[in-house]
């Protein structure tokens, strides 16, 4: 491109060039180059001083605008970037809008699916309540031996899990079922309806209670500590994942309740019952802080308490903080190891010579009482050095059998 510039005006392009910078671009004007212009890359200080000197050149030649500042003619000369096709202020619009419609949609879409994943999930707690899962069903039906015609012992039979496997290995096989809780019991009459009542009994209480008098047992089994179906319902009270009353008894006919615990023993009575029944480290951090805040009359304002007592950094790990606590709880008000060993001290009376008694424990409080009751007592041979836990198949198709172990022994 031919420009003619006199020497004003070529002082102002050498200090555009010394000034410039890829940044902006500010059009001079003529000066003897008819309609072209010369766009030089300018920023900052150096823009300003370049439209500064040009406007003194205007000045001289003529073209000066004398009523407009030099901030002005910058305005002027900054040059427009036009948006390219399909995207101006109307385009931008539509595009908006389209996306506000999609988001819209992707929300109704995600609202219906978790309206879908809460009725799985309840369909789900139906089905677990009805329809008790039971742990390592393979390895204790195997353990027990059964033989045609034998008779055995649910000491807890739950939803009737284990006492229909009992049942289905052969025509001929029996079953005395027994249970705490009355709901329970109701629920295993339920399940096992099509056996015939000359193969199957019931009766309701703590095993430890229990007096078979002359009866004789093929094998015992009982599985221990709360069942999956009383965790779910959340009125019971023995999970803080419902807000509940603090009751967490399995014989509603008791009167001693969680609540009464919580509300009136004493701050070191407290303390020691989590650190006896829960081995719970923080136990008399946490005794303090309820009794700062007692009365609870709720599960969920109970384990919003305890979870408040431990320090920060122990508040998320991998179990909550109230776990420990509520174990501790529901093992105090039903008198779990106190039954547990007296009915390992009895219970091996009730077999037969070669009887088999199969026992599942949950944490290591009860696991430790099955151990040594079985090494201790005068009439068993131990038959697992070492408990049988689940698979990991069984673990991925029902978390809650994780810490699930399974020991047996045989009467002598």
């Amino acid at each position: 491109m031919q420009l003619t510039v006199d020497s004003g005006q070529l002082i102002v392009i050498q200090l555009a060039v010394q000034f410039g910078s890829a940044d902006t671009a500010v059009p001079l004007r003529g000066y003897g180059c008819g309609q072209n212009q010369l766009g030089l890359k300018l920023q900052g200080v150096g823009r300003l001083l370049i439209l500064l000197l040009t406007t003194a050149i205007d000045v001289v030649v003529g073209n000066a605008h004398p009523t407009k500042k030099p901030y002005q003619l910058m305005k002027e000369h900054t040059p427009r970037i036009l948006p390219a096709e399909g995207q101006g202020p109307r385009s931008r619009s539509a595009v908006q809008t389209t996306n506000n419609k999609q988001q819209i949609t992707n929300n109704k879409q995600q609202t219906t699916n978790n309206k879908q994943q809460t009725t799985n999930n309840k369909q789900q707690t139906t089905n677990n309540k009805i329809m008790h899962i039971p742990v390592l069903k393979k390895e204790l039906i195997e353990g027990l031996n059964i033989v045609p015609g034998g008779h055995y012992l649910d000491a807890t039979v739950g939803f009737g899990g284990h006492s229909s496997l009992i049942l289905a290995t052969y025509s001929d096989v029996k079953v005395t079922a027994m249970d705490r809780d009355e709901s329970a019991l109701t629920a295993a009459q339920e399940r096992l309806i099509d056996y015939k009542s000359d193969r199957l009994s019931f009766w309701q209480g703590n095993f430890a209670d229990y007096q078979p008098d002359s009866l004789k047992f093929d094998g015992i089994i009982a599985d221990l500590g709360v069942n999956s179906a009383q965790l779910d319902i959340g009125v019971r009270g023995f999970s803080f994942q419902h807000a509940a009353k603090l009751d967490m008894r399995m014989d509603r006919s008791q009167s001693l309740t969680a609540e009464k615990i919580i509300n009136h023993l004493s701050e070191r009575e407290l303390g020691d019952i989590f650190y006896q029944y829960g081995e719970e480290r923080f136990s008399r951090r946490i005794a303090k802080r309820i009794v700062e805040r007692r009365p609870f009359y709720s599960t969920t304002d109970l384990a919003g308490a305890i979870a408040s007592s431990f320090p920060p950094k122990y508040r998320y790990g991998k179990i909550h903080p109230a776990t420990r606590v509520f174990q501790a709880l529901r093992i105090y008000v039903n008198q779990e190891l106190e039954s547990l060993e007296k009915f390992i001290a009895t219970a091996p009376q009730w077999l037969k010579v070669g009887g088999v008694i199969g026992i599942i424990s949950f944490h290591s409080l009860e696991d430790r009482i099955v151990k040594h009751g079985f090494r201790q007592g005068a009439l068993l041979e131990v038959l697992t050095k070492k408990p049988i836990t689940p698979e990991e198949e069984e673990v991925r198709n029902n978390p809650r059998s994780r810490s699930a172990k399974l020991r047996f022994a045989r009467r002598i």
